[in-house]
């Protein structure tokens, strides 16, 4: 769903994933829409980011969760 480039691949590059799944629903879209509105059509599409979730979202895929941990860096 993200570009190669994206700030947030980066980011998460830098954990080492312990565990990660899927949410039943999309339910949790509102941490990324504000709202809790359940039609794509309707959501905003203010950033790459809603445009690119919104896409994923009719093309029927779900949010996801996950937690790692981030290595130290040497000094």
């Amino acid at each position: 769903m993200l570009s190669p480039s994206s700030n947030i691949r980066r980011f998460a590059s830098e954990y080492d994933i312990i565990e990660s799944g899927l949410f039943n629903d999309n339910g949790t879209a509102w941490r990324l829409f504000d709202t809790e509105e359940p039609d794509p059509d309707k959501l905003p599409a203010d950033s790459s980011l809603r445009r690119a979730y919104i896409g994923y979202f009719k093309k029927g895929g779900i949010m996801g969760w996950g937690f790692g941990i981030r290595p130290e860096k040497p000094l």
